[in-house]
């Protein structure tokens, strides 16, 4: 059984040599131009911390106060707690109270809007 001559190169080699050069020219090219914007970044920035000389640094709230490990707002999510799971007067003169969430969803449950219904009183424990 016989082969085929093997067929010619069609690219030839000085052409992939050209191209090779052409690649490794541009990033050289490109690195030359960031390294220029970075060194004229820099200058425009030291220029107004040179005419800051004399001037008090002011410090926010994140800078002074160190990392807790106690939950913030715990306070108020207790006081919160304590209103949710009371009894008080919202407003007196029209008789509406506050009263706990679950004691509020049992009332709703068993006399839903719409309801003819009358609301049975209950006392607070």
């Amino acid at each position: 059984m016989k082969h085929p001559a093997q067929e010619p190169n069609v690219v030839p080699t000085s052409f992939i040599s050209i191209v090779l050069g052409a690649v490794v020219a541009t990033i050289v090219l490109s690195l030359v131009i960031m390294h220029g914007i970075e060194a004229w970044r820099t200058r425009d920035a030291s220029a107004p911390a040179e005419q800051m000389q004399g001037v008090p640094h002011v410090v926010n709230a994140m800078e002074t106060m160190p990392f807790s490990e106690v939950a913030q707002g715990s306070a108020d999510n207790d006081a919160a707690d304590q209103v949710l799971a009371g009894y008080s007067w919202v407003d007196r003169s029209h008789g509406i109270v506050r009263v706990p969430i679950d004691v509020g969803f049992e009332l709703y449950l068993a006399h839903p809007p719409g309801s003819s219904a009358p609301l049975a009183t209950r006392k607070a424990p």
